[in-house]
C-alpha cells in the first residue's frame, strides 16, 4: 500500500503544479507527466483492490486540516 500511496501523492502533485502553470499556457510534457502518473495509480489501486490488499494509513491528501472548510 505504501506505493499506492506514494503514487497517489506524486498524482496530486503533479495536478496541482500542472494547474499553477501561469497564464494558463499547459505545457505538453507537464500533462503528458500528469496523465502518466494517473495512470500508474490507478493501474496500481486496481491491482490492490484485487488482491484485497488492506491500508492502514489515512493519505494527508485525504484529511482536511482546516475546521472552516
Amino acid at each position: 500500500m505504501d506505493l499506492v500511496n506514494t503514487l497517489k501523492e506524486e498524482w496530486d502533485y503533479d495536478r496541482r503544479t500542472q494547474e499553477a502553470v501561469a497564464d494558463g499556457q499547459i505545457d505538453l510534457d507537464l500533462e503528458a507527466e500528469t496523465i502518466l502518473a494517473k495512470q500508474k495509480f490507478f493501474f496500481i489501486y486496481k491491482e490492490a483492490r484485487l488482491r484485497r490488499v488492506k491500508n492502514t494509513t489515512i493519505q494527508s491528501s485525504v484529511i482536511n486540516y482546516d475546521p472552516y472548510e
